[in-house]
């Protein structure tokens, strides 16, 4: 089937419609783009999560066990430590920090963070990678329970995911900057032997 001469013909106009249209489209699909990404945006921002309470430890003082009542979960350590819990409510989900410190300073930010999430944590994911670039995962206990997704190298440290038996919670823990050798053990000690379940 051929199409008629006039459908084929190459115009002035039809020169003119076709550079218009090929110039004007991606344009205006641009425009229409960031405005509905403003659109999304401000929808987003509209819902915002309440948070329902920070805790930190009494009077600022170290303490050397602390309870989180909503993270189910109970921290005992050797050596005394600050700590200081978040929590974000979002409803249905929940996410709390729970971020304990040897010492007190702005700069500092050395510390192991305790995330828990109720029902789960979450975004899960990530890579764990040794000198070479070969998978580093390791299984360790923690909380009673075999725990498969362990990262461990110099003054580093992330594990993930043990639940609560006694609640619907899940947790995930870091050591973010540990300063030296002995600070990095005492967090450690805390992740592998300082932490109990509480009902």
């Amino acid at each position: 089937m051929s199409l008629p001469k006039w459908m084929t013909t190459v115009t002035p106009l039809s020169k003119a419609l076709a550079l218009i249209i090929f110039t004007s489209f991606p344009i205006i699909g641009f425009f229409l783009g960031i405005r509905y990404q403003k659109l999304v945006y401000l929808s987003e921002s509209s819902i915002t999560p309440s948070i329902s309470s920070t805790l930190v430890s009494p009077d600022n003082k170290v303490v050397s066990s602390y309870t989180s009542i909503l993270g189910k979960i109970k921290i005992t350590s050797p050596k005394p430590f600050y700590v200081n819990e978040t929590i974000k409510d979002q409803g249905s989900w929940k996410q709390g920090n729970i971020v304990i410190k040897t010492r007190i300073n702005q700069e500092d930010i050395s510390a192991l963070v305790i995330q828990y999430g109720i029902p789960s944590i979450n975004g899960k994911g990530g890579a764990c990678l040794d000198q070479n670039g070969n998978g580093a995962w390791q299984k360790k206990t923690i909380l009673g329970q075999t725990v498969s997704s362990v990262c461990e190298g110099n003054l580093y440290l992330s594990a993930g995911y043990p639940k609560n038996p006694n609640g619907k919670v899940e947790y995930w823990f870091t050591v973010v900057k540990a300063k030296n050798a002995s600070e990095f053990q005492l967090y450690k000690d805390i992740v592998y032997s300082g932490l109990s379940f509480t009902n």
